[in-house]
């Protein structure tokens, strides 16, 4: 029971990062700096493309054994705490 507490919490925390990069994505117009605007979206893209790792790192984590379930959400957790990071040290000020 516990283990499906923890992926619906986990499962919420990668939605709101989607939300909160599409939020960004869709206030990119505002950006009166052509190349903040570039950077940008390039910035975007790659943790678009990271959430989308860490969301099917998630779904694996679904069919974990419970042998394995310390292992595999360790691993899920170490990688969604550094793209957390990377999301607030990149774009979180435009959040």
């Amino acid at each position: 029971m516990g283990s499906s507490i923890t992926l619906a919490a986990m499962r919420d925390k990668v939605a709101d990062l989607g939300f909160r990069i599409r939020g960004i994505r869709a206030r990119l117009d505002e950006e009166d700096d052509l190349r903040t605007r570039v950077d940008l979206r390039g910035e975007l893209a790659m943790l678009e493309e990271r959430r989308d790792r860490v969301e099917r790192r998630l779904q694996g984590l679904e069919s974990a054994s419970d042998d394995s379930w310390s292992r595999v959400s360790a691993e899920f957790e170490q990688e969604w705490d550094a793209l957390v990071q990377d999301f607030e040290e990149r774009v979180g000020s435009y959040s």
